[in-house]
């Protein structure tokens, strides 16, 4: 699933359509770390991720990017890297 998709996913999560689909899997392959990063970015709500895997550390990143949110702390070591992102403020 591509970075795109799973902002549309967390856009549709958040609206009224997907409480009529409430009872349904979500779609196969989804990444539901990621999905849960960009709803809470989209809700406004801080979030942080602590993760071992470089393949998902450069995925949010990317994600955060494309919502207009940079990591307010970002700590790697050898083992894992943490990062704590604040939502994009709203006008």
């Amino acid at each position: 699933m591509t970075n795109e998709e799973i902002i549309e996913l967390a856009y549709l999560s958040l609206s009224e359509e997907l409480a009529k689909r409430q009872n349904k899997d979500p779609p196969g392959g989804i990444d539901l770390l990621l999905l849960t990063f960009a709803r809470k970015m989209l809700e406004g709500k801080p979030y942080a991720i602590q993760s071992d895997n470089p393949e998902t550390v450069r995925r949010v990143r990317a994600i955060a990017a494309a919502l207009g949110v940079s990591p307010s702390r970002f700590e790697q070591s050898e083992r894992d890297t943490v990062m704590l992102f604040a939502p994009p403020a709203r006008n």
